[in-house]
């Protein structure tokens, strides 16, 4: 839970007028929170992941344009017959 979170279900704990489900509300809200945030980096780790397995292909795309502009499609077209 954020330190927010904990300090407010602390607060709610303590008021005698606060019922449990207003509490249970808080947790489910906090919940729904963490979720949110999981699925969120879990979409950042596959594009990340999704770069990092593409990285060399990028940047010999990259290099060979630069390099050599007239021929960089043969250059690259080299090396995925190599890797074969």
């Amino acid at each position: 839970m954020l330190i927010e979170s904990l300090i407010e279900y602390m607060k709610l704990l303590h008021q005698p007028d606060t019922s449990p489900e207003v509490r249970r509300g808080l947790l489910i809200d906090q919940r729904d929170e963490l979720v949110q945030q999981l699925r969120e980096t879990r979409q950042t780790i596959a594009y990340l992941s999704y770069k990092i397995d593409h990285f060399q292909e990028h940047i010999l795309r990259s290099e060979a344009a630069q390099l050599f502009p007239q021929q960089s499609n043969k250059i690259i077209d080299d090396s995925h017959n190599a890797e074969d």
